[in-house]
């Protein structure tokens, strides 16, 4: 495994021409630790795979099927471009809408497997439908299973999703696929939590936390890391604190001399008597 540092820039790991870095670093993220914790603020739970036939208006779903059909126009009413895609699978078939996006119909090829995530809306004429859905190519098939099965690691559907902080011209996907493609280089950070600490609180060790909050198998991983690296920001702050009471205990005061006789004079010249607590 590659030993990469945590102040490394990150064009040097995950390469120079990937698009979202230059909107990663208008955000303040220039190097690997920068992007690892760049923590998600929630989860998407795509996890399951449905067959098209048991969708049901206003679920969020997953479903797995062949791209049956890709169209593209505009909507010269609106002054929008309309991509719509027909899934098919072995139970039924669905249709998918995105809005502003004509670049889906360039990456959606008829006959390729892929998945489609999103919440299932309803037409007027009670048509249940995907608008905007995620989507992400199949380059091998999955079979059934948990997480859909097969080889093919997911970033973007069936399974907990994770959703970023994100900027104009920068979104969650752009942001996984980013931290993915970081991922895949291994990097191995230096846990520096002794081991009895994190034995005791039943913590996880920094690359596994890390790993967890970005990509969980399941959510109850994504909690554990989150209560690991709330637990180190508290531990550092005091550490801090400690560090801050210890330098002031080796300093010396500065000598302050009193003049009482000048204090006296001034005192004299107010036009009211002082209190106990004042003269104090």
């Amino acid at each position: 495994m590659l030993q990469i540092a945590s102040d490394t820039p990150l064009f040097e790991v995950v390469g120079a021409r990937v698009p979202a870095l230059r909107r990663l670093e208008k955000m303040g993220i220039k190097t690997v630790r920068d992007l690892l914790w760049h923590f998600p603020t929630r989860y998407e739970d795509f996890s399951k795979i449905y067959p098209i036939a048991e969708l049901e208006p206003g679920q969020q779903a997953t479903v797995q099927g062949i791209v049956e059909e890709v169209q593209s126009k505009r909507s010269w009413r609106r002054a929008m471009s309309i991509v719509e895609a027909t899934i098919v699978d072995e139970s039924g078939s669905i249709r998918a809408v995105w809005f502003n996006q004509p670049y889906v119909a360039n990456v959606l090829k008829t006959g390729r497997a892929a998945n489609f995530a999103g919440k299932a809306s309803v037409s007027e004429e009670g048509e249940i439908y995907f608008s905007n859905p995620v989507y992400e190519m199949i380059h091998v098939r999955a079979t059934a299973g948990e997480n859909g099965g097969g080889a093919q690691e997911m970033n973007h559907t069936a399974r907990l999703v994770p959703v970023y902080p994100e900027t104009r011209g920068l979104t969650s996907r752009g942001i996984r696929f980013v931290t993915q493609a970081l991922f895949r280089k291994k990097p191995i950070m230096k846990e520096w939590i002794p081991a009895e600490i994190l034995s005791e609180f039943h913590f996880p060790e920094l690359n596994e936390a890390i790993h967890s909050i970005h990509f969980p198998r399941q959510i109850e991983d994504a909690t554990a890391a989150r209560a690991r690296f709330s637990f180190e920001e508290l531990f550092l702050l005091q550490i801090l604190n400690m560090q801050q009471k210890m330098k002031l205990a080796t300093e010396r005061a500065p000598v302050i001399t009193a003049d009482i006789e000048r204090v006296k004079a001034m005192l004299a010249t107010l036009p009211f008597e002082l209190t106990h607590s004042q003269k104090q």
